[in-house]
């Protein structure tokens, strides 16, 4: 069996493609040793020949105090597995060209390896991050270290070169998509574990995820930042410390702990990396409940804050219009789609007006806003929150928009 680190890999750009924000070194490479997923959908995807008897393996490192992180695998654009690794290193099997002891995969693979056949025999394999950023949880951390690749089951087996026998190009996609919000874009819901009475990640996934069915759909690379239960101006519970706009500039400023600070959490994030085609911004529904919800109170200096009245909903406005023109500064030409109904629709009007008046006011003709379908008995999932059906209209609408400005 031979272990082939992402560093290798990165010698053969071609070969991995990288989802969502990572740190990077001083000399402005992607740090890969290993490679950190911070945010939901972060991930790589990588191309293999279906070669006889080839199992391949993620070399995966996991760590956490309160907040478990999952992942996911996708062969071929299909989910085939999500689970939560254990503590510590994990070797993951990822595809088994002869199929696998696990019914689930067997299936699977069989499926996409008939697939891949018409496809010139390559397969396509995804891991991505299946759960937020945990801000509550500094020991969490999920890592990728590299691969590893047994051809014939015999541990003595190793390739000339993986890169000519065994890995493929990844086709380089021609739009990234960026995904801003909250539970809504984590993904919260569109996983059905039993009720609880606690908050757990395990009710957040990526399949069936609006971000995701936008990528399948114009070919797009994606990057979603969100948190749950965080807004503009403050929490769900009122609480002005969660909030989203302060962690745009950064790769994941709020991942504390000495080792997502290694991983580069609090860097700078360099946006002339890549051009970024549209982004989706979900957010606001934090604010809204806000209102309703009781005071917060600051553990440290006793000092309650809570969002009431007139002036609270005017400041709430002006922070849209701030947080677009921050986007904007960062983005020059992207197209910026502001959508909100998926959850609450009380703020509808504000979000539409802090649109309207910032296009108007900056003859920005590239911002738009999208009052999405709002979720009822029949799109919900689990945890009161949308399921697959509201992720797929929020898609349809968000997808006229795209197609309007030629993506």
């Amino acid at each position: 069996m031979q272990f082939v680190s992402l560093q290798e890999c990165a010698q053969n750009p071609s070969c991995l493609n990288i989802w969502g924000r990572t740190g990077y070194t001083a000399d402005g490479n992607i740090r890969l040793n290993p490679l950190t997923l911070f945010w939901t959908a972060s991930g790589i995807e990588i191309a293999v020949e279906n070669l006889p008897n080839l199992c391949l393996f993620a070399d995966i490192e996991a760590s956490w105090k309160h907040y478990r992180p999952y992942l996911s695998i996708w062969i071929n654009g299909k989910r085939v597995r999500r689970l939560a690794p254990e503590k510590g290193r994990t070797r993951l099997l990822l595809w088994d060209s002869a199929a696998s002891d696990t019914a689930a995969i067997r299936e699977t693979t069989e499926q996409c390896a008939a697939e891949s056949a018409e496809q010139g025999k390559i397969v396509y394999i995804r891991i991505l991050k299946e759960c937020q950023a945990m801000a509550g949880d500094s020991a969490h951390r999920l890592a990728l270290h590299g691969f590893y690749i047994d051809k014939s089951g015999e541990s003595e087996t190793v390739f000339a070169d993986v890169f000519e026998d065994v890995f493929a190009p990844v086709p380089e996609r021609p739009l990234l998509f960026e995904c801003i919000g909250d539970s809504l874009s984590c993904g919260e819901g569109l996983e059905d574990p039993i009720d609880g009475k606690e908050w757990n990640p395990a009710w957040q996934g990526t399949r069936n995820h609006f971000a995701l069915i936008l990528s399948q759909r114009f070919n797009a690379d994606i990057s979603v930042l969100a948190q749950s239960g965080w807004g503009l101006l403050c929490g769900w519970n009122n609480d002005p410390a969660c909030v989203i706009p302060p962690l745009y500039p950064c790769v994941c400023s709020l991942a504390k702990g000495g080792i997502n600070r290694e991983a580069g959490a609090s860097q700078a994030w360099d946006f002339s990396r890549r051009k970024t085609d549209a982004v989706i911004i979900n957010l606001g529904s934090n604010d809204e409940y806000a209102f309703r919800a009781a005071a917060w109170e600051d553990p440290a200096s006793g000092k309650t804050y809570k969002l009431h009245g007139d002036a609270d909903y005017a400041r709430l406005k002006a922070a849209a219009k701030n947080f677009i023109g921050e986007i904007r500064r960062h983005n020059p030409d992207a197209l910026i789609i502001w959508c909100y109904g998926m959850f609450l629709t009380g703020c509808m009007d504000l979000f539409r007006s802090a649109v309207e008046e910032f296009r108007a006011e900056n003859g920005d003709d590239k911002v738009r806003f999208i009052e999405l379908s709002p979720m009822d008995d029949t799109t919900a999932g689990a945890q009161k929150h949308p399921g697959p059906l509201c992720h797929k209209e929020a898609a349809d609408l968000i997808s006229e928009v795209l197609r309007e400005y030629g993506m």
